[in-house]
């Protein structure tokens, strides 16, 4: 059997977006016509990340099965427990109204204006709480192996603040404001568990499947107010229209077996879909690995292209656009026995 004690950061939001957007408004109420030619300079900067330490106790009950627990604490005692989002936006452009009083080319300029609006916003969340994690792990026979894995949902309490201010601006106006606040949150953490096999078809050669599903529906966040609204959309629970997502990955390794060391060959493909409003956004990816293992030391280095078309909308639906993604990561790690 085995204990051990862990520190796990689980999810970064590092991100940051620049973009530029222009936007040509018009509505029509009776006879007249308000027009808004806009050009926003939009940026986004997210930073943080959250993470757990765990007592992790696994046992092994025969040759062929094993058990293991996870306690994971959702605390700040190793790190700032939590995440950051500023967005800032300068808008400048025209705002125009006409009058139409009925006869063709029978328009009236009311009002042609020039109008600015600077916007920061800063969101703050403190994250805490409390899950375990449930494994199994059987081995069927000297080929055929399989896997499992609970990750058991919670209620995270969430520290939530707020920083906003805003300046509207045209010839003989101003309008600002600037104003903070905190409340107290909670976040539901959404169930999720997974399934794997490898079959080992030598010493040297091993081919695994593995499927993930996360119940992103259950993802909820619960304002002081009592108001529950999806973090995927900021809708309401009642108007969000979220899926569970399913991960589904296949790898396969070759080793090189040399008498002082191994150099192993990895390749895998997968689908990993994000949650988004009425279906998930589709994602998909390759990895190539490769390392040495010399002695009691392990060191493994892979890339990883991952990608997605049409994705995003969102997280930005009230600007009415998608992105396309190209990802590219390196994953390297060192093991000493």
């Amino acid at each position: 059997m085995i204990i051990s004690l862990n520190y796990q950061n689980l999810y970064d939001f590092d991100l940051e977006s620049d973009f530029l957007l222009s936007q040509r408004e018009a509505n029509s109420d009776f006879l007249m016509t308000t027009t808004w030619d806009l050009n926003r300079n939009i940026d986004i900067l997210n930073k943080g990340d959250i993470g757990a330490v765990g007592l992790a106790y696994g046992i092994r009950l025969n040759p062929k099965f094993s058990l293991g627990v996870s306690l994971n604490f959702w605390q700040d005692w190793l790190s700032n427990n939590g995440w950051e989002e500023h967005y800032r936006e300068e808008t400048s452009g025209t705002q125009r109204i006409d009058f139409d009083y009925g006869p063709p080319g029978g328009v009236v300029n009311l009002v042609d204006l020039d109008i600015t609006n600077n916007i920061s916003r800063i969101y703050k969340y403190e994250f805490r709480g409390f899950n375990a994690n449930l494994g199994l792990l059987w081995r069927i026979n000297n080929m055929l192996t399989f896997g499992a894995v609970v990750k058991t949902p919670f209620e995270a309490d969430l520290d939530f603040q707020q920083t906003y201010y805003s300046r509207l601006a045209w010839p003989g106006f101003e309008n600002v404001i600037n104003s903070t606040s905190s409340e107290k949150q909670k976040l539901d953490m959404p169930l999720s568990f997974g399934i794997g096999f490898s079959y080992r078809f030598s010493d040297a050669f091993t081919v695994s499947t593995y499927l993930y599903r996360t119940e992103w529906q259950d993802f909820i966040l619960t304002r002081a107010d009592g108001s529950k609204i999806s973090p995927i959309t900021g809708l309401s629970e009642e108007e969000s229209d979220i899926d569970a997502t399913m991960q589904v990955r296949l790898g396969a390794e070759y080793l090189f077996i040399r008498p002082k060391y191994v150099v192993p060959l990895r390749a895998g493909i997968f689908y990993d879909p994000a949650p988004a409003m009425g279906s998930p956004d589709d994602f998909y990816g390759v990895s190539l690995g490769s390392g040495i293992k010399l002695g009691r030391y392990l060191f493994d280095v892979a890339y990883q292209y991952r990608w997605g078309d049409d994705v995003g909308s969102s997280l930005y639906r009230n600007l009415d656009f998608s992105r396309d993604v190209r990802e590219h990561k390196i994953y390297t790690s060192l093991i000493v026995h």
